[in-house]
């Protein structure tokens, strides 16, 4: 009867009756604690909503009783057997404390995504900051190559002004010889 309240337990703290039954046939019936570690780590999960296949008979929420696994004696559970029902009030403080539970894994995941996003984000302008330094670099050595690349056609130009200015005077130089003769 007390698996029987973790399952309804699970479903007025707001969980799809799907899920909670899920994750109480996989955690074994181990209790409303695990039961929940298991949703909140599987939340994101695709697969989580899929239904869950489970033996013919068994009820989900409960473990199966000594005569539903085939009457073996000693190989029943007394789980179930010996714990009283929990009365009401015993019920809203255990949902109260599971209310409790769920709010602070649910704010540590959110302060736990929040590093993570704080992470990325100085990852994401560390990154920007080096593309930056490295466009920057780039231009640099662009200009510099541009810069010599005038300086040597300067030269180069100035080289071929001295070589026509030098042939006009060889030129002068011979014409005047050849007058002079």
């Amino acid at each position: 009867m007390a698996e029987l309240t973790a399952l309804e337990s699970l479903i007025e703290m707001g969980f799809p009756r799907g899920r909670a039954e899920k994750a109480l046939a996989l955690t074994g019936n181990q209790g409303i604690e695990a039961a929940m570690d298991w949703l909140m780590e599987h939340e994101d999960d695709p697969d989580v909503d899929e239904p869950l296949e489970t033996p013919l008979g068994h009820i989900l929420g409960r473990e199966p009783t000594s005569s539903e696994q085939g009457g073996l004696e000693g190989s029943g559970s007394a789980a179930g057997e010996g714990k009283p029902a929990l009365s009401e009030e015993e019920r809203q403080e255990q949902t109260k404390r599971m209310l409790e539970l769920v709010a602070q894994k649910q704010r540590e995941r959110e302060e736990r995504e929040e590093r993570e996003a704080l992470e990325r984000e100085r990852q994401r302008r560390r990154q920007g900051q080096e593309l930056s330094a490295a466009r920057q670099r780039l231009q640099e050595d662009e200009m510099r190559r541009a810069a010599e690349e005038r300086r040597r056609e300067k030269a180069e130009e100035l080289a071929a002004r001295q070589r026509v200015r030098e042939k006009i005077e060889r030129d002068k130089a011979e014409r005047a010889k050849k007058v002079g003769d």
